[in-house]
C-alpha cells in the first residue's frame, strides 16, 4: 500500500475516534437534558447550543484530520490530487469508524428516551429499530459525503500552505 494512504489512515483513525467521543458527549448531554433534571425552557436551549457546538467541532475534527493526514504524508504528496486523494480517504475512514458506534447510540438513545414511538404508536423497540435503520439511510451518507469534502479541503489546505505543491 502506498505510504500516504496509511498516514491517511492513521489520521482516519484518530478522527473516528474523536467522532466517537463526540457522540458520547451528545449521548450524555440528551441523557441529561430527558431525564427530567433540567425545565424544559432551559433543556430546549441548552439541547439547540449543544447541538451546534457539537456539529462545529465534528467539522473541526474533519478538517484536522486531513490537516494531520497532510502532514503525515508530506513526503508522499507531489501534486494537489495527492493531497486530495489523501484528505479523501482520511474522512471516508473516519466516517466508517464513526458509523457502528453512532447507529449503536442512536438506537440505545431511541431505547431509552423514545421520541418516534410516540408519533407512530408502536412499541419503543421498534421505533428504535427504525430510528438506527433512518440514520443509517438518511444521515449516514451526509456525513460521509461531508466528512470527506472538510477533510480533503482540510488536506488541500496544508498541501497548498505548507508544502506549496
Amino acid at each position: 500500500m502506498i505510504e500516504r494512504y496509511k498516514m491517511a489512515i492513521v489520521a482516519g483513525v484518530i478522527c473516528g475516534i474523536a467522532l466517537v467521543v463526540l457522540s458520547f458527549l451528545s449521548f450524555a448531554a440528551d441523557g441529561l437534558l430527558n431525564s427530567g433534571h433540567v425545565n424544559t425552557s432551559a433543556a430546549s436551549v441548552l439541547s439547540c447550543v449543544g447541538s451546534i457546538v457539537l456539529v462545529v467541532l465534528g467539522a473541526l475534527a474533519f478538517f484536522f484530520a486531513g490537516l494531520l493526514a497532510a502532514r503525515l504524508a508530506t513526503l508522499n504528496i507531489f501534486h494537489m490530487n495527492d493531497a486530495l486523494a489523501v484528505g479523501v480517504v482520511t474522512g471516508a475512514v473516519a466516517t466508517l469508524i464513526h458509523l457502528p458506534f453512532a447507529l449503536a447510540l442512536s438506537f440505545l438513545q431511541e431505547l431509552m428516551w423514545p421520541s418516534l414511538a410516540r408519533y407512530t404508536g408502536s412499541s419503543s423497540t421498534v421505533s428504535a429499530i427504525l430510528y438506527a435503520g433512518l440514520q443509517l439511510v438518511c444521515c449516514f451518507p451526509v456525513t460521509l459525503v461531508i466528512g470527506i469534502i472538510i477533510a480533503a479541503l482540510g488536506a488541500l489546505a496544508y498541501a497548498s500552505v505548507k508544502l506549496q505543491v
